[in-house]
C-alpha cells in the first residue's frame, strides 16, 4: 500500500471546503418577498376573530391584485372583500383536502406497519425477496450440482429471513390463511 503524501502544498487540494454561493441582489429581494408573504399568510392563519381574518385576507388580496392593475388604479374595498372571501373559501377547501390527505396517509402508514408486523419485511423488500426466490428456484433444475446447492442455500436463507417454515410459505388459502402469493 502506498504511503500518503505529507506535502503541505497538496493539503489544499485534498481538504474539502464548503462553497458558499453569493446571493445576488435579485435573490435577496426574492427572499425578502418570500418572508413578507409568509408573514402575511401567518397573519391570515392566526387571526382570532372573523373581522381580523377578513382584514388579513383583504391585505393579502390587495397584495395579490395590485401588481396586475395599471398604475394609479386602486381596487375598491368591495372588490377586495369579495376576493378575500373567495380566498377564505379556497383556503378552507384546501384545509379540508389536506386533512383528508393526512388521514389517508395515516391509514396507509398504519396498513404498512401492519404488513411489516405481519411479514417482517417492507413492500420493497418483499419484491426483492420474490425476485431472489424466483431466481433461486429456477436454478434448482440446473445440470450442475454446485448451482443446485447454491440455489438451495439461497432459498433456505430467504425462508430463515422471513422466519417461516416451509408449510407456512406454501400453505393454500383456507379460511383466511396466507398463500405464497400473499407473502410476495
Amino acid at each position: 500500500m502506498a504511503a500518503m503524501s505529507t506535502d503541505p502544498r497538496l493539503k489544499r487540494y485534498t481538504t474539502a471546503r464548503p462553497i458558499k454561493p453569493k446571493r445576488t441582489p435579485t435573490q435577496k429581494a426574492m427572499d425578502e418577498e418570500r418572508k413578507r408573504r409568509r408573514a402575511m399568510y401567518d397573519r391570515c392563519a392566526n387571526a382570532k376573530t372573523p373581522e381580523e381574518k377578513l382584514a388579513a385576507y383583504v391585505e393579502r388580496a390587495r397584495a395579490r391584485i395590485q401588481p396586475r392593475l395599471p398604475p394609479g388604479i386602486e381596487p375598491t374595498q368591495e372588490q377586495l372583500e369579495t376576493l378575500a372571501r373567495q380566498m377564505i373559501e379556497q383556503d378552507r377547501e384546501s384545509d379540508i383536502r389536506m386533512a383528508q390527505l393526512k388521514e389517508r396517509r395515516q391509514q396507509d402508514e398504519a396498513e404498512r406497519a401492519k404488513r411489516v408486523e405481519q411479514w417482517g419485511v417492507l413492500d420493497k423488500e418483499r419484491k426483492q425477496l420474490r425476485r431472489k426466490l424466483a431466481a433461486a428456484l429456477s436454478m434448482l433444475g440446473s445440470d450442475y450440482p454446485a448451482e443446485r446447492d447454491m440455489a438451495a442455500q439461497t432459498v433456505e436463507a430467504l425462508r430463515r429471513k422471513l422466519g417461516m417454515g416451509w408449510d407456512d410459505m406454501l400453505r393454500q388459502r383456507l379460511g383466511g390463511s396466507a398463500t405464497l402469493g400473499d407473502l410476495f
